[in-house]
Order: C-alpha cells, then structure tokens, then sequence
C-alpha cells in the first residue's frame, strides 16, 4: 500500500502494490495492448498521476525528472505511487542484461550509493583484472559507486581448478587493496556467485567480463545473478590471462615479445632455473607455446587507466623517481611503490623497454610487455604517472626535465651500493644511478617482502606437474572463447 504521509488514494486493490522497480520498468515499457490494471481504478490512477506529473515539474526544460532515464522514472513513480520500496526489496538492481531497461543501469540504492561486486582468483594480477575492476566502476556513469572486490578462497579455487593460486591469499588480497579503484575488499568468499552472496555483502549487482565461467556441472557461474537481473557484463581484456602468464613461464616462450632475428642472436640465453626443472620433471611437463593473442594498448585504453589522477608534474612540490622492471606485478612492487611514495608528493615510475630488460635477465623476460608493465602500475594507487621506456641511466638531464627531487631504489638492487672499482658488472648495463647518487638524490629503501619474480617461477616450478594438466583444460577454454567472441564495447 501507500506510505500513510501520501495523501493521495491508498492502493490496496491494485497489482502495483505488489511489484518489484524491475515488474514496474517492464510494465512502463510496455505497449498498452491490453488492460493491465482493473478498469475502475482508471480514474483514480489518471488523478494520481496528473499529480505526480505536476510535481514533477517535467513541463520545465531543465526539469530533472525529464532527463531521468526511464528506469529512474519508473522507480519515482513506483515510489510514489506504492511508497518506499520494501525492505527486501532494496537490494535489487539491474543491469545490460536485465530486460526491464536495456543497456541502462538500475537506480541506485537510497542512499544514493551503488554497490557492485566483482569476484575474481586474482592470481598473478594483469592487465585483464585491473581493466576489469576499472571497468566495474566506470560501468554505471553518474552514479557514486562504491567497488566490492571479492576474493575466492584458495581452498574454492584449486577444488574448482584442480591446481592451488600461485600467488597466496593474503598477496591477493593485498594487491587489491592498493588498486585505486577498489574501495572494499571481501575475502575467502566461495567460488559460487549465488544472489544470496551479493545480498550478504549488501551489493546491487555483480560485474564480470563476457567469459563468463562455467562450474563442473556446466552451469553458468554467474546463471542465478544473471537470472535475476543483477549482473552486468563488461569487456574481457584481450591477450592476457593468468593462464598465459603461467605458459610464458612454463614453456620458456618468448613469443609474447616482438623480436627481430638479430635481437635473438645477440639476446638470447636460457633461464637455468626454468630449463632445468622442466628436463627434471620430464616430458609430460612440456607445456605448448601459449596463444598468440597480444594485448591491444590502444590510447583510448591508457588514458582511462591515467584517469582523473589529481596530481600534476607541474604543481608538484617533490617528485619522486623510482625506475624498475616491474614484470608480474605483484605485492613487492606494491610494498615498494608505498615507501617511494612517502619521500614526496609525487610518484613518476619508470617502465624499462622490454629490450633492457631481455638483456639484462634473459631470453624469455620480461613475461609481460611494455604496455602490459605500464598499465598494471597505472592501477596502483600510490602511483601518479609513469615514464615509458625509461632510459637504463638517470641522467641529469632526466633529472632536470622531469624536475626529480629524489630517485628511489630497493635495498635489493645489484647497483644501490654502486659499484666497487674493478668489480665487474653482473648485467653489463652500467651503473643506472651514479649521477643521482653523486648529486646525492639516491634514496634506497629496505624491502618489506621477499615475495620476488623467481620466488614465483620456483612456485610454478614446484607444481609443474599439476599447472601442466591445469594448463591444457585453461589453453582448450581460452581457445573457445577466442574463436567465438563477439564485439563488446569497453566500458
């Protein structure tokens, strides 16, 4: 019925009491074909909503109610018409693939915020989950969102995959805290994304890309949300996974990385680590080169990964350089990221070219591209900008063009220290920091986590076995999806 403050007639003959903003959108966007509503409630009806309209002012041309879209219509008028909407009522939303309002987002919550949740393994972190999270957010324009990542288990993951995370739960969990676009994080949550769940954690709706998984059973994870009208798709990231990280590693391919036939004369060398354990863990363990679908860093895609940062170069009183690999990107960057960040008000991190970083460690590294590098650190909250193809040697001149207060290295850097005179150089590459250091601008910082690339590689290695089987079900998916995927646009 009514709330007792509308003084208009109280309905409680009428079917519309009983409907839900979804049964009362669908029946807005209905053609009248035939009568939906008992014929001696029409002049009663007609009253109410003359004096709906009234007050609605939607006359005016800068009347709010006449630029609503028709979902945020259909829930004021739902309101008042029925009063405020019950309280079991309150978490439900809509989304692209609701039918009740297209490719329109829900109204939000009365408080004015919109929870969404996005679930996820989040195991070695790329460029597709932080796009994914990025696109979480920016999927509902207008509107004050407030972003849940939720975290499987480990126990729920490896029961689903047949192999454990890589990365530990507390790593994963630490690594979405310091992305700039999560604003909660709910933990050791099952694999199974049921209603229930998102009522639990008091979220409107759930977000995942357009692959969305099945479980053994070869249901939809995501069928009972989706049914529900709570879920909304969004663009999966092309050419990178967790699953294509595991196979760089695994099967010593750096097909991932554009070379010209000269660079593998000069560059290539194989990582001992890696090639031995493969020959000990013998033939079952070979693993086929991963797919050849590559990450498109189109600009469009950077810049909204740049965002609406609030910091500026030219307005900063101290920058702060920290130049770095950054390949895997995982929680000792981020450790590492947040002293840095702390030695001014500024951070500019410098991303070395995929060739510097191929000489100075080897055939198969980086396991990531340029882009792929820049657009994880661009996710991390603590940082502001980022230097591309970052010269190996900080210059003067770097130093002066991008007004460097400090250049900040790890403890755990072969060059920190320096080197000693006739030490000879490990990589070849030359000291990058005798200039900042003899202008006394070198900071270096003792490293909070032994979590480092070859503390992941020995953690595949030890599981090789297990990944190897794991590999060949996730390759057979990521083919699947590959070959029948359709235009979706990114959000």
């Amino acid at each position: 019925g009514r709330s007792p403050s509308h003084p208009l007639p109280v309905w409680t003959a009428s079917p519309l009491c009983a409907m839900s903003v979804e049964a009362v959108a669908a029946l807005a966007a209905m053609c009248p074909s035939s009568a939906r509503l008992p014929s001696e409630l029409r002049a009663t009806l007609r009253a109410d909503l003359e004096a709906f309209f009234a007050a609605s002012a939607v006359a005016a041309p800068d009347g709010v109610f006449a630029k609503a879209r028709p979902c945020e219509r259909a829930q004021a008028l739902a309101t008042y018409l029925c009063g405020p909407e019950p309280e079991r009522l309150r978490h439900r939303a809509t989304s692209s693939t609701s039918p009740a309002c297209g490719s329109e987002a829900a109204t939000p919550l009365s408080d004015g915020k919109r929870r969404v949740l996005l679930t996820g393994c989040f195991d070695l972190m790329h460029a597709g989950h932080y796009n994914a999270l990025r696109q979480a957010r920016a999927a509902f324009p207008g509107e004050d969102v407030v972003l849940v990542a939720g975290v499987h288990s480990d126990e729920a993951i490896e029961k689903a995959k047949g192999a454990p995370t890589v990365l530990k739960h507390d790593e994963r969990v630490e690594l979405l805290k310091a992305c700039r676009w999560v604003d909660e994080v709910a933990d050791s949550l099952p694999y199974e994304v049921p209603v229930a769940l998102l009522d639990r954690l008091g979220c409107d709706v759930a977000v995942h890309g357009d692959d969305l998984p099945r479980v053994a059973t070869g249901a939809g994870l995501f069928d009972e949300v989706q049914a529900a009208g709570r879920l909304k798709i969004v663009k999966r990231t092309e050419g990178t996974s967790t699953t294509i990280l595991i196979g760089r590693l695994m099967s010593m391919s750096n097909d991932h990385l554009m070379r010209t036939q000269v660079d593998e004369v000069l560059l290539g060398q194989k990582s001992g680590l890696i090639s031995q354990t493969a020959s000990e863990v013998g033939e079952e363990a070979k693993v086929a080169s991963p797919p050849l679908w590559m990450l498109l860093p189109t600009m469009s895609r950077m810049v909204l990964f740049f965002g609406d940062r609030a910091g500026r170069l030219g307005t900063a009183k101290r920058v702060v350089y920290a130049p770095g690999e950054w390949d895997l990107f995982h929680v000792g960057h981020v450790r590492f990221l947040e002293q840095a960040r702390q030695f001014g008000d500024y951070l500019l991190v410098g991303a070395y070219t995929d060739e510097t970083i191929h000489r100075k460690k080897g055939r198969n590294f980086p396991l990531q591209t340029l882009h792929e590098r820049a657009l994880n650190i661009l996710a991390c909250k603590f940082v502001d900008d980022i230097l591309l193809a970052a010269p190996w040697r900080v210059t003067a001149d770097l130093l002066t063009t991008m007004n460097i207060a400090v250049v900040v290295t790890g403890r755990n850097n072969i060059y920190a220290d320096g080197l000693a005179e006739g030490q000879p150089d490990p990589c070849g590459l030359g000291d990058p920091f005798i200039e900042a250091r003899d202008l006394g601008k070198l900071e270096v910082v003792q490293t909070t986590c032994s979590l480092t690339m070859d503390v992941i590689a020995e953690r595949i290695v030890e599981n090789a076995m297990t990944y190897t089987r794991r590999q060949k079900g996730k390759e057979i998916a990521e083919l699947d999806y590959n070959n029948h995927k359709t235009f979706v646009a990114e959000s």
